[in-house]
């Protein structure tokens, strides 16, 4: 509990995560803290990003395409919450490249802001560093994967892992 009203736009869930949210050019700090990426496709459809459904996707079959979708396990260095960050594939290429770099996703650290103000300008990611983290301090992909459940609202027992993928 806390006095004020804080992150008035931030759902709280049990787990205490929340999607990050990167709105404007103010400058964030944060360090990827899960072990891998989960990928995902999915379709732009009424203002947003939908997650593809596979064989049968209504979405696919009205012909919309797909995109992929990486997932990431982010702390915000400021406030040294835990968040779930969804990017796309340009901003995914240079995670790679640092992944590629230092051998390790776990630990890199990026300023991430938007180039205006617009909800759906470019990312601006610029590497910082690396520092390398514990195990215990890793998000691992059992666990990843339940957050990433959780805040999509699944009901318990859904699994996102599809083998037609």
């Amino acid at each position: 509990m806390e006095w004020g009203f804080g992150d008035i736009e931030e759902p709280q869930y049990k787990s205490g995560w929340a999607w990050l949210d990167i709105r404007g050019t103010k400058i964030r700090s944060i360090r990827i803290i899960g072990e891998d990426v989960m990928a995902y496709k999915a379709h732009w459809s009424s203002g947003k990003m939908r997650m593809c459904g596979g064989y049968g996707c209504p979405l696919c079959e009205a012909g919309l395409n797909w995109q992929r979708r990486f997932i990431l396990a982010v702390k915000d260095l400021k406030n040294n919450r835990n968040y779930l960050w969804e990017i796309g594939g340009a901003t995914a290429r240079k995670v790679a490249e640092s992944t590629e770099w230092y051998g390790a996703i776990a630990g890199i650290t990026y300023q991430v802001a938007r180039q205006s103000e617009s909800v759906n300008s470019r990312l601006v990611l610029e590497e910082v560093g690396f520092m390398e983290l514990k195990k215990e301090e890793q998000i691992n992909k059992e666990i990843m994967l339940k957050i990433i459940e959780e805040l999509l609202g699944l009901p318990s027992g859904t699994s996102l892992i599809h083998s037609e993928y």
